[in-house]
């Protein structure tokens, strides 16, 4: 599952991060790395972007980049 089938609520574990080096060099600097418990906080309107918690702060993502972070689920 990634980031980006997760619903508003939702909580997951960060497990692995797909894509081109310079995406996860970008997500990384973000604190998007392995291990880190991420949650789904609101979505945009019409969906994109989206809202999330993670290490007690706010980051805003694309779906286009949230399908390449892969996570473990913790519902």
């Amino acid at each position: 599952m990634t980031l980006a089938d997760l619903e508003p609520g939702d909580r997951a574990s960060i497990n692995r991060i797909t894509g081109d080096s310079s995406l996860k060099r970008r997500l990384s600097a973000m604190g998007i790395v392995k291990g880190h418990e991420i949650y789904v906080d609101q979505t945009a309107p019409f969906g994109d972007p989206r809202l999330y918690i993670l290490l007690g702060h706010r980051i805003c993502l694309r779906n286009e980049d949230a399908i390449n972070i892969l996570l473990d689920i913790d519902r």
